[in-house]
C-alpha cells in the first residue's frame, strides 16, 4: 500500500537538480548568539540496520549543569533512495542542532530509514526513530542531558513519527512540535501513523503540542493540521497553533521574514516552558 499524501515532503516542493541541492544547503532563517561556536558531535552510530550505520549529530549546550533537556529533530520524507546527502548534512538540520544547543538544549538530528510510504517502510522508520530516542536516553550522561525531559520536533512528512511520543510508556516526551507536518493522512493510514487519530491509553494526556502551519502549504497537509487541532480542542489538550499566512512549506528556510523568525523563537520558548520541570512523568 502506498500512501500518496506522505509523498508531499520538502523534497517534493524543491526545484530540480542543482537548485534543489542549493536549497538543501540553506540554513534556518533564525539565528542565536553563539550558535556557530557550540560543540557538535557528528557521525555517532546509534544503530546498524540493513548493513549500514545509522548516525546522529548531537549539539551540546555551553552550560554543563544541570543536565539539559533534549530536542530530537525528526526529518521529513519519505526520501526514496536517490537523495545524495543524508538529512543530517542538510543546512536546515545542521543549523537546528546548533540553534538548540545555543538555546540551552541538547539538540539531536539523525538519519533514519524513511525510503517509502508503505506499511513496511513506515514501520522501519518508526523503529529507527524509537531507537534513536532510546540511544540518546541511555547515553544521556555522555551528552550532559536529562533523559526525562525530551521534546520531539518533526518536519513535513516526518509528522507520523510523532506518534512515538504518544506511546504510553514514553512519559519522558514532554512536548511535541510540528512544522508544516503531516498529522493525518486519511483513513488509508493506520492510526499508529496519524497523530490526529492515535489511540491514547485510558487516562493518558497528549503532550503539549506546538503546531506551525504554513498558509501557502499543500491543502492536504493543512487539512491534516486542522484535523489535529480539532482533536486537541475537542479533547482539551494543550496546544499552540502558529500560522504563517504567507509561509511556504519549509518557511523556516525559504521565507526570511519576521513571521518566520517569530515562530521559530516562540517554538523554542514553548519547548523551554514544557521541559522545565525536572523529574519523570511531569508533563504539563
Amino acid at each position: 500500500m502506498c500512501l500518496g499524501l506522505l509523498g508531499v515532503s520538502l523534497l517534493a516542493v524543491l526545484p530540480p537538480t542543482s537548485a534543489a541541492q542549493d536549497t538543501l544547503s540553506k540554513p534556518v532563517v533564525y539565528r542565536l548568539a553563539g550558535m556557530d561556536s557550540v560543540r557538535v558531535q557528528e557521525g555517532i552510530v546509534y544503530k546498524r540496520a540493513d548493513g549500514a550505520d545509522l548516525t546522529m549529530n548531537v549539539g551540546l549546550p555551553v552550560r554543563t549543569a544541570p543536565p539539559a533537556p533534549i530536542i530530537v529533530f525528526i526529518h521529513g520524507g519519505p526520501l526514496g533512495r536517490t537523495v545524495g546527502r543524508p538529512a543530517t548534512d542538510w543546512g536546515v538540520y545542521r543549523s537546528y542542532v546548533r540553534l538548540a544547543a545555543a538555546a540551552g538544549f541538547v539538540g539531536v538530528t539523525f538519519n533514519f530509514r524513511y525510503n517509502d510510504s508503505t506499511k513496511e517502510g513506515l514501520d522501519r522508520a518508526l523503529s529507527d526513530v524509537a531507537d534513536a530516542i532510546t540511544y540518546v536516553q541511555k547515553n544521556a550522561s555522555t551528552f550532559r542531558a536529562d533523559p526525562t525531559r525530551i521534546c520531539l520536533w518533526a518536519f513535513s512528512g516526518g509528522g507520523p513519527m510523532l506518534t512515538v511520543g504518544l506511546q504510553a510508556s514514553r512519559d519522558a516526551v514532554r512536548c511535541l512540535v510540528s512544522y508544516y507536518a503531516i498529522l493525518d493522512a486519511g483513513p488509508a493510514l493506520d492510526d499508529r501513523y496519524a497523530p490526529a487519530r492515535y489511540p491514547l491509553a485510558k487516562g493518558q494526556v497528549m503532550p503539549p503540542s506546538f503546531i506551525a502551519r504554513a498558509g501557502l502549504d499543500s491543502p492536504s497537509i493543512n487539512k491534516s493540521v486542522d484535523a489535529f487541532v480539532a482533536r486537541a480542542q475537542a479533547e482539551g489538550f494543550v496546544f499552540t497553533l502558529a500560522n504563517h499566512p504567507a509561509g511556504r512549506h519549509g518557511f523556516d528556510i525559504l521565507d526570511d521574514d519576521e513571521r518566520s523568525r517569530e515562530i521559530i523563537a516562540t517554538t523554542f520558548d514553548f519547548v523551554r516552558a514544557h521541559t522545565a520541570t525536572v523529574g519523570p512523568g511531569a508533563r504539563r
